[in-house]
């Protein structure tokens, strides 16, 4: 199974199963809850095994406004803007509320 939780180690993943399709994953506690629970990249990469390579950069409680600025945007854009990090599929699972 290939499931990373940084780009350093999504990066060795993909060296080393080169012809798994390659998904980046952020979202709120859907993507992030912990790994021997339910979740979304959990089972994606239980279900897919070795025909992926899954990056899960989410954080329980981002919000969708969170994610167009501050840190939670500039990890998205260092992953999604930078070559050496390549990626046929982006899924975002995020909770679409503000508070105020």
């Amino acid at each position: 199974m290939s499931y990373a939780r940084t780009l350093p180690a999504y990066t060795t993943n993909q060296w080393q199963n080169p012809k798994g399709y390659n998904i980046l994953l952020e979202g709120d506690s859907w993507a992030d809850i912990p790994v021997f629970t339910s979740n979304l990249g959990w089972s994606l990469a239980l279900a897919l095994k070795d025909k992926i390579n899954l990056c899960n950069i989410s954080h329980s409680g981002d919000l969708m406004d969170e994610l167009i600025q501050g840190p939670q945007w500039r990890r998205l854009k260092k992953a999604i803007g930078n070559r050496n990090y390549k990626f046929d599929l982006l899924i975002l699972s995020l909770t679409a509320m503000t508070y105020y």
